[in-house]
């Protein structure tokens, strides 16, 4: 997260579905500890409600995952910049 574009950024929200593996002491200690202090950003971890929101993500990352699949047989994608 230490490009220009993240610099403008002192928030960070994260969003989850509820699944315990989302829950776990490893993740909470990672997003609350390590990220918080080696990205120099806040950071808020949010959870769906059970069988709520993960079809909307899910729907948007294959949608991402469509357009980067498209834009990578255009080329080599060595940061942000070449697939914006």
């Amino acid at each position: 997260m230490k490009d220009q574009f993240m610099d403008q950024f002192s928030n960070v929200h994260l969003w989850s579905d509820s699944g315990p593996h989302f829950r776990s002491q490893e993740l909470l200690y990672s997003i609350f500890f390590d990220f918080d202090s080696d990205f120099e950003k806040n950071f808020t971890l949010n959870f769906f409600a059970e069988y709520h929101g993960k079809i909307l993500v899910d729907g948007h990352f294959g949608f991402l995952s469509r357009w980067f699949s498209q834009a990578e047989l255009c080329g080599d994608i060595l940061d942000i910049h070449h697939l914006i």
